[in-house]
């Protein structure tokens, strides 16, 4: 899969993302909450002992590991770009946290049963073979244990009424950065719509206890968020 990686590895440039004014964030706080922060909270309401050992898959800006860095003896970051991986081991510099270069395509390096929680976010998109990941993603997770996904939802209302109009109901941010005039998604693999991906999750017998969404006015979305949430975070228990 070295042709995926060379792809994802040129989509990455330096200023990736548009961020919001830091004030504007603190005005809006109690009616918003981050992909990271939301994560983190799911991750709570779910624990049931202590944890020892995560992988996140994509830790991309390593955000995620940074927060959860007090909580797990042992943090294991992955992401398809060496660019990435590098600046994540360069920041990081050791401690309890590794980053490697993987493409989850290909075969997981660890062993039946390693990992206490695993957290995926949008990040299946972009995985070719689905059923190989998720089979792996099986394969790792402790039984019992956590897998906290999440994806875009095609099925968003906003998205509804752009293909209702004759527009493309892209998902894909980097759509906007190399094609400006198209915003097409031309390098995700999947769309996922709530009852498609429930159905297919259970195919993994894997159990679902929440399907929520995040951002702006999330507690008000997350009344429907098959229809209301741009994301679909979902909370599944491996049986």
């Amino acid at each position: 899969m070295w042709k995926t990686t060379i792809k994802m590895e040129n989509q990455y440039w330096k200023k990736t993302e548009t961020r919001f004014n830091s004030t504007i964030l603190k005005l809006i706080d109690k009616f918003w909450i981050s992909r990271v922060d939301y994560s983190l909270d799911l991750m709570k309401k779910y624990k049931k002992e202590k944890w020892n050992t995560i992988l996140d898959i994509w830790c991309w800006n390593w955000e995620f590991c940074k927060k959860i860095n007090k909580n797990f003896q042992n943090i294991y970051g992955l992401d398809v770009s060496p660019s990435r991986i590098k600046e994540c081991q360069n920041s990081v510099g050791g401690g309890n946290m590794q980053f490697i270069v993987h493409d989850m395509n290909n075969k997981l390096e660890f062993e039946d049963w390693y990992f206490d929680v695993i957290n995926s976010l949008v990040t299946f998109e972009w995985i070719y073979d689905l059923n190989w990941a998720l089979e792996e993603v099986y394969r790792v997770l402790k039984n019992n244990w956590i897998f906290i996904l999440e994806v875009n939802n095609l099925w968003f209302i906003y998205r509804r009424l752009k293909l209702l109009f004759g527009y493309y109901p892209e998902t894909c941010w980097f759509a906007e950065s190399e094609w400006k005039n198209i915003w097409w998604d031309w390098a995700t693999c999947h769309t996922f719509t709530k009852s498609e991906l429930s159905r297919f999750l259970k195919e993994f017998w894997f159990e679902i206890l929440e399907v929520s969404g995040t951002w702006m006015f999330y507690k008000l979305r997350n009344w429907r968020p098959s229809l209301l949430c741009w994301d679909l975070f979902y909370v599944l228990r491996k049986k």
